[in-house]
């Protein structure tokens, strides 16, 4: 009675269904383009987030390093000069602004190719908007590599529309998972420590801030920055636990606190009350600007990756609240103990396990005392931390 009633349109989803739970395992596992030959000329689109790209600059320091001889073409976001910059060696092309995709889009992006000639495209992360662009162009000039699986494209069929699918390890470093997406394309590289250094004017401007340099070295604590915003509802911590450990730091410490919030948040800043002037507000700092605060910061405490991979390419240490993301791919891969992760349950729980909780009932499980213990032991303890 289904297939009368949903025609020919039902037969042809349900028989892709089928095509995809029998063929999908063969396709992903085995590339169906191999051998390109020596790839001489790489395109990059690296439509992602911070955290997204400080990862890819690792792996790209390692590719640079392993194939000297190699053009490699990046196109980027605004933020992808501020994090790729660093590495001389490849040709950074910036997106122009863009809210949906469009036939405009898609002519502008396939001239970029033209222009670059490449030999085989990567593509290892594929936000929305500029991501559906990519898949929207119709025989594109040459084969395009990307994951079978990710967060990036919102529809199976736009991730078919790549040459090769790669498969995706969701339990492997994301360094690791890009390693092998080059490795496809032909450029096989091992990932380097992400690098970054403030701009120096920005980071000129900052120190001479009013409120960072208010008080002399000698007398005023240590930099402790707070980023309460997450990309998704699930990833935040609740404005009343914020508020309660900003409390319990002036409290206890002599440490200055910098909140970084890029949206409004006036519940949080309401419940910061009686702060005596050390507590300063980063209201929608730009990338080069939140790096040079972060520059000078003792510590971060962050529920989001962006930030969190930030201080890992400045060496800043870091305390990241996980509630659902598996912190085995976004965590500091060389393991280094100034990097802190906490959880307050299993990350693989199911939806029905889910089910009726709000989306960020993982990470309010996390109690603002464990936080804060991590807190001192990041900043030592120094003479004249307890009260």
């Amino acid at each position: 009675r289904r297939m009368l009633a949903g025609g020919i349109r039902y037969i042809i989803d349900r028989t892709k269904n089928l095509g995809r739970v029998v063929l999908g395992p063969y396709w992903t596992s085995r590339p169906r383009v191999r051998g390109f030959g020596e790839v001489e000329r790489l395109a990059v689109v690296a439509f992602g987030f911070v955290g997204d790209l400080v990862i890819l600059q690792s792996v790209m320091r390692g590719l640079v390093q392993a194939h000297p001889e190699a053009q490699i073409h990046v196109l980027v976001p605004n933020s992808g000069k501020v994090v790729l910059g660093c590495l001389p060696e490849l040709n950074l092309t910036v997106l122009p602004d863009l809210k949906s995709a469009s036939r405009q889009a898609v002519r502008w992006l396939r001239d970029w190719l033209d222009s670059v000639s490449p030999d085989v495209i990567a593509a290892p992360y594929l936000h929305e908007p500029w991501g559906p662009t990519l898949t929207a162009i119709r025989r594109p000039p040459c084969p395009i590599f990307g994951f079978d699986r990710d967060h990036g494209l919102p529809r199976m069929r736009q991730v078919e529309r790549l040459t090769v699918q790669v498969h995706k390890n969701l339990e492997l470093h994301e360094s690791e998972n890009l390693c092998q997406l080059f490795a496809h394309a032909g450029l096989s590289c091992e990932a380097m420590p992400a690098w970054l250094a403030p701009d120096p004017r920005t980071q000129e401007r900052i120190d001479a801030d009013g409120w960072l340099a208010g008080g002399s070295p000698e007398k005023a604590g240590p930099l402790i920055m707070l980023n309460p915003d997450a990309g998704h509802p699930q990833k935040e911590w609740t404005d009343a636990a914020w508020a309660e450990l900003i409390g319990t730091i002036l409290d206890w410490t002599d440490a200055r606190v910098v909140v970084n919030s890029f949206k409004p948040r006036p519940h949080l800043e309401s419940n910061v009350t009686e702060s005596g002037g050390r507590v300063h507000w980063l209201r929608a700092a730009r990338l080069e600007e939140l790096a040079a605060w972060l520059a000078r910061c003792r510590l971060i405490v962050t529920v989001d990756a962006g930030p969190q991979h930030l201080a890992h390419a400045l060496g800043v240490p870091s305390l990241t609240l996980y509630g659902p993301m598996d912190e085995r791919r976004w965590t500091d891969r060389r393991q280094r103990p100034i990097h802190r992760t906490i959880r307050a349950c299993a990350y693989d729980l199911t939806d029905e396990e889910r089910r009726g909780l709000p989306p960020n009932s993982m990470v309010e499980l996390i109690r603002v005392e464990d936080v804060f213990e991590v807190v001192k032991g990041l900043l030592g303890e120094p003479e004249g931390m307890g009260r």
